[in-house]
């Protein structure tokens, strides 16, 4: 019997977060650990976004999973694709064709991550105010932390090695995230060297006994390198990607508040990260990303972007009494299909890096302190007990990426012409990002032209508009300039 063995060490590039499902002391959601308290990656968390990434790659959609909307049936017969073949059967039923996952993954044990407490709040896109009673906050490890990623495999054929060894390309150069809130790029890896493969053949008497009497997790266990049988090229098929880098202008200012940090200034507010080194969350820019897109939609036709504060007017609620009700599931309106909501997965993924050049790079910022009191309307005069103040960072710069993996062909055109439209809206100050928009802050401009995969020019983007338009059933009004 032949067996695999694929080792990984990778580097965390973005937070981290796998919540267990409890509280922590000083959060919400506490951070997935195992039984000795040590921070870990649960094999099922790796296994499913491996499935996902060869069903990606293969070209092909698992058909025990064809029986949706809600839960496949129990009754389907095993599913022969290549992803069930390799990964095991969703829906075994009583078919003796039916088989278990021919890999075996591991948790994976997180070393020198450390766990910082991230505050957040649910936004009200049309007040731009937070909702009340929303706040929540949870854990997450800090970009740096190392991960191992270890999976082992039985009866492997050459085709299904390398699709692993595809899968393992993937999340070593952050093409494939791991965890919760992968849409606001979070669990991006780096890998920090080549998968190491191994592989032993226990029929053969030698690599029986180096199987023996050595430990499973040691190479003297797996006495053939087969890093060879993963040379072969198996990409995945081109993605539509968007990528833009944002320039705040001379002076300006931003700031995405960090409870922490504000601690440690001494500060009511202060930014995440500290002023050297201030970040903008995914989940910040994807939020007001998402409310600027609404804006556009609704701009063309009022029913484009349901209104999720609205319990009659919100796709997830239709969703969940199409559910209850056993009906076809409802048609999605454009804003929530691009971006999700609580029932549907989002198409789109946010990373948010800051930019440094290693041909000039950023000099440190001091931060900028301002002084802020509320104002009593009836008196016109500082009202007691509401002074405080906040420290900014100032002139940052981002490269920020936007991806969808799942976006499916025929839609591509109309959602990169809603995104361009989002976009230039911001260049041109329509909307701002973070905290204190009102006072100034938070204010980008794009650098050059977003960069798309597949490429656009201005004619083929003009086009991507137009299909927008259709999409929205507006005509496109004839002489309109881009």
């Amino acid at each position: 019997m032949t067996e695999h063995r694929f080792v990984c060490d990778l580097e965390l590039m973005t937070p981290l977060r796998l919540s267990s499902g409890d509280e922590a002391d000083l959060a919400d959601s506490a951070l997935r650990r195992s039984g000795n308290g040590r921070l870990i990656v649960p094999g099922t968390s790796i296994a499913g976004a491996f499935r996902a990434y060869v069903e990606t790659i293969t070209g092909g959609s698992c058909g025990g999973l064809a029986a949706s909307p809600g839960h496949a049936s129990k009754n389907l017969s095993a599913c022969a694709c290549a992803v069930c073949r390799l990964f095991g059967d969703v829906n075994p039923g009583a078919s003796p064709e039916a088989r278990a996952s021919q890999v075996t993954f591991h948790d994976a044990v997180i070393e020198g991550g450390r766990v910082r407490v991230v505050d957040g709040v649910a936004i009200e896109r049309s007040r731009r105010a937070p909702s009340e009673r929303r706040k929540f906050d949870f854990e997450e490890v800090e970009p740096g932390a190392h991960i191992r990623v270890e999976l082992r495999g039985t009866g492997l054929t050459d085709d299904q090695v390398n699709l692993i060894g595809a899968a393992f390309t993937a999340l070593g150069s952050g093409a494939l995230p791991l965890g919760g809130r992968v849409a606001q790029g979070c669990g991006r890896l780096r890998a920090k060297a080549d998968v190491a493969v191994r592989c032993r053949d226990t029929s053969k008497p030698e690599h029986l006994i180096a199987a023996l009497l050595n430990d499973v997790s040691s190479d003297a266990a797996w006495p053939d390198d087969g890093s060879a049988a993963c040379e072969r090229d198996m990409a995945a098929p081109e993605l539509w990607s968007m990528t833009f880098e944002l320039h705040s202008p001379v002076g300006g200012t931003f700031v995405v508040g960090d409870p922490r940090e504000a601690v440690a200034t001494g500060f009511d507010r202060a930014p995440r990260g500290g002023v050297q080194a201030a970040e903008l969350p995914a989940s910040s820019f994807r939020g007001a990303l998402r409310a600027a897109s609404e804006r556009i939609l609704r701009t063309l036709s009022p029913v484009a972007a349901c209104d999720p504060t609205v319990r009659e007017g919100s796709c997830a609620t239709r969703e969940r009494e199409s559910r209850k009700t056993n009906a076809s599931p409802p048609k999605r309106c454009l804003a929530c299909q691009v971006f999700g909501n609580e029932e549907w997965g989002s198409w789109l993924r946010v990373d948010v890096r800051r930019k440094v050049s290693d041909a000039a790079p950023q000099s440190p910022s001091t931060g900028k302190p301002f002084d802020h009191v509320a104002i009593d309307r009836f008196t016109g005069g500082a009202r007691k007990g509401l002074k405080f103040d906040a420290l900014v960072a100032r002139s940052p710069k981002f490269d920020v990426t936007l991806t969808a993996p799942a976006l499916p062909k025929g839609d591509r055109a109309w959602v990169s012409g809603l995104l361009a439209l989002a976009m230039r809206d911001l260049h041109d100050g329509r909307w701002q990002v973070g905290h204190g928009s009102a006072r100034g802050h938070g204010w980008f401009t794009l650098a050059a032209k977003p960069c798309f995969v597949p490429a656009l020019d201005e004619q083929a983007l003009t086009a991507a508009v137009q299909a927008l338009w259709s999409k929205t059933g507006v005509s496109y009004p004839e002489g309109t300039g881009r």
